[in-house]
């Protein structure tokens, strides 16, 4: 079964999930590859009966009550996919996916300042996952958490030290924080412990040096950096506008706008390239 699932054989692995559970009909995993399967194919709603099956057969099932909580939130319900989510937790706090859907959840019921918490937690349970680092970083920098992202953000750095992007969101948080009181001291430690992780990145140099000298008024995103960030972000274009997470896309119309307001600059087609908007 897990065969079949991992090489997208939906149809198949429907078929022998139910064929199993004709012969073994009170052991909870099959009923969860066949929702799994169901969900594949598209059939929510028997899915979601299949969920409910594995949990009625072990309660005890975080990995149905997950998948319940993923389903139910794609398809808006937001509060009963929360109670899944939190019951999959309670039950096994050891891996990242509930913890991702009660993110989710709680984007979409616009209580940012909590999803950031459960998505780091997701991320300290998987910190192999880049996508989810960034997005703590990204939600503790909305939220005005600048010292929790830029500790993210160091650790995803020094995973990944040639990601243009990471760097450009480092330097604007370090600044940010500069700019808005925080110890010059303890910001000019982050610069050179940051400098030191790529000595040979003239982007980092550059501001890291602006930061070390206190340079408040330095501006950490150049037409350069702010094109790193539009190129990192064009692949996850699609998928932000379809589960409405529109944060990064306010982002990029500040640095736009940012940069706009200070020198002279035509922009002839911003983010309709798929026309989703």
């Amino acid at each position: 079964l897990n065969l079949l699932a991992e090489t997208g054989q939906f149809e198949e692995l429907l078929n022998q999930a139910d064929r199993f559970i004709a012969e073994e009909d009170t052991f909870a995993p099959f009923y969860l590859f066949k929702g799994n399967a169901l969900r594949a194919l598209g059939q929510a709603e028997a899915a979601i009966e299949a969920y409910h099956q594995a949990i009625a057969k072990d309660p005890n099932d975080a990995l149905a009550r997950t998948a319940l909580g993923g389903i139910l939130f794609e398809r808006g319900d937001y509060i009963n996919a929360l109670t899944a989510c939190d019951s999959a937790i309670l039950i096994d706090n050891s891996f990242p996916d509930p913890y991702v859907y009660s993110g989710n959840v709680l984007v979409a019921l616009g209580y940012p300042d909590q999803a950031v918490y459960a998505y780091h937690r997701a991320y300290t349970l998987d910190p192999g996952s880049a996508d989810l680092g960034e997005m703590v970083a990204t939600l503790y920098a909305q939220e005005g958490e600048l010292e929790k992202a830029v500790d993210v953000f160091f650790s995803l750095i020094q995973t990944n030290p040639s990601d243009a992007a990471l760097h450009v969101k480092m330097g604007v948080a370090l600044m940010y924080l500069l700019q808005n009181g925080a110890s010059h001291k303890q910001i000019s430690q982050y610069a050179t412990a940051w400098r030191q992780m790529v000595p040979k990145d003239e982007y980092v140099n550059q501001v890291a040096s602006a930061l070390i000298d206190n340079r408040v008024d330095f501006d950490p995103l150049t037409p350069k950096a702010v094109d790193a960030l539009f190129t990192a972000y064009a692949g996850l274009y699609d998928s932000s506008m379809e589960t409405g997470e529109a944060g990064m896309l306010q982002e990029m119309r500040d640095m736009a706008g940012k940069i706009c307001d200070t020198q002279k600059a035509d922009i002839c087609d911003l983010g309709c390239g798929t026309g989703l908007t």
